[in-house]
């Protein structure tokens, strides 16, 4: 049973064989897991196939939007407050959302929309109301620092969801204007700019040296292996961490992404389909990545022995804090190579980096080392090349090396210019 290639509806198809194909597309999340309908069609030809899966795909789509329809009460619609539309919107639209999405949108409407508009008429917030409350949220402090007033990119994360709100109660018929979209492009909020850390050659240089003096103690050979994952390979925290050893092949030198885990407050780490379908791929390893999965594979197996604990979902990367003998370990917290991270770049005076920084270095220095851009899309799990170019950032190095070859060009031209003068 395999997978063939994606086709351009939502949704995935499995061959099974004898021209028969199990078609898949997905609901979005109830409770946690992802809700999926799946069919099994006979096609002779891909173009057949994914021509089912349109078709498939429209069908389901359209099931839950009658279904969502049904259970609208537009009686009730000019009584209700906003709780009361956010309310229909969480039990009808809510499950289709990924559990990191939900927990995020859940504090955001607990903490920033319902305690300023909550009690008002739904069909009563005009344009100026939301303006009122980007102000409010503007001058609100956060919660963890007082001292500090909430980023921008909260307030438009907060202005975002509101206008989704919106926009999903109009089709439902619970309303009939969307305030959020009579705000003046101007006067919307918008995410402010953040910089990804980066290091130039000559700091990189100078990180990797130091990488390379550690101990091979357990725990450096497990924040090495995270590291170069991060960077050779430009791995997602969340991919790295739900990796598991039957995915890895070292004959090939070659592990498959299929998963990624995610933290949410009350429910402890989890796992998930990775972020795309594009995400879904198989990277391949060097050397230097082999030799530490192998020395990480000895550690974790003579620990886990010497306190008889069990590893029956084959995590890489495993807790065992707090575990009991005879007990499951877990996966490993997602904050430790952060932590690691940190109290290393302090330890050697670095400037300040973070795991997400490695995969923008990872993809920008495997460009300068002549790895063409589509290899580099794919490595990364990107659909577009757009996506990937966000990630690139310029290069001292190559700048001089540009800007020398161009030196280089115009000296050739003016000798062979030189030359012609001399022969006439």
């Amino acid at each position: 049973m395999v997978s063939i290639g994606e086709s351009n509806m939502p949704g995935s198809i499995v061959e099974l064989g004898n021209n028969k194909y199990k078609l898949v597309v997905s609901c979005g999340y109830k409770n946690g897991p992802q809700v999926r309908r799946c069919k099994t069609v006979e096609a002779r030809t891909k173009a057949a196939v994914n021509k089912k899966l349109a078709v498939f795909y429209a069908q389901v789509q359209g099931e839950m939007q009658k279904k969502q329809r049904q259970n609208v009460r537009p009686a009730v619609r000019t009584k209700m407050t906003v709780t009361d539309l956010i309310d229909v919107w969480t039990e009808k639209y809510g499950s289709t959302l990924s559990p990191t999405t939900a927990q995020s949108d859940k504090i955001n409407i607990k903490n920033n929309i319902l305690p300023y508009i909550g009690k008002r008429q739904a069909d009563a917030i005009k344009a100026d109301d939301v303006l009122w409350l980007i102000a409010e949220l503007r001058n609100r402090p956060k919660m963890r620092d007082p001292t500090k007033k909430l980023s921008e990119t909260t307030v438009h994360s907060v202005y975002k969801l509101l206008r989704s709100i919106y926009n999903r109660c109009i089709e439902w018929g619970l309303v009939d204007k969307n305030p959020c979209e009579e705000i003046p492009v101007y006067q919307r909020p918008k995410p402010a700019e953040s910089k990804t850390p980066f290091y130039q050659y000559d700091e990189f240089k100078r990180f990797m040296q130091a990488v390379r003096e550690l101990k091979d103690t357990p725990t450096n050979v497990k924040q090495k292996l995270l590291l170069f994952l991060a960077f050779q390979d430009v791995c997602r925290r969340g991919e790295m961490y739900a990796l598991t050893w039957d995915r890895v092949d070292f004959e090939q030198s070659v592990f498959k992404i299929e998963e990624s885990s995610y933290y949410v407050p009350g429910q402890g780490i989890n796992t998930k389909d990775p972020k795309t379908k594009s995400s879904k791929r198989e990277l391949a390893f060097g050397a230097r990545i082999k030799e530490l999965f192998l020395k990480h594979k000895e550690n974790q197996e003579a620990h886990l022995k010497s306190r008889n604990l069990k590893n029956p979902q084959n995590w890489i990367f495993v807790r065992t804090r707090g575990i009991k003998s005879g007990e499951n370990v877990k996966i490993l917290d997602l904050s430790s190579f952060y932590n690691w991270l940190q109290d290393f770049i302090a330890r050697n005076n670095f400037n300040h980096m973070t795991v997400h920084g490695w995969r923008h270095m990872g993809a920008t220095y495997s460009l300068a080392r002549g790895v063409d851009l589509g290899t580099v899309k794919d490595n990364m799990g990107h659909s577009d090349l757009k996506t990937t170019s966000r990630y690139l950032h310029p290069i001292t190095v190559a700048k001089k090396g540009a800007a020398k070859e161009m030196d280089n060009l115009i000296d050739e031209t003016i000798t062979a210019n030189d030359e012609i003068n001399s022969q006439c």
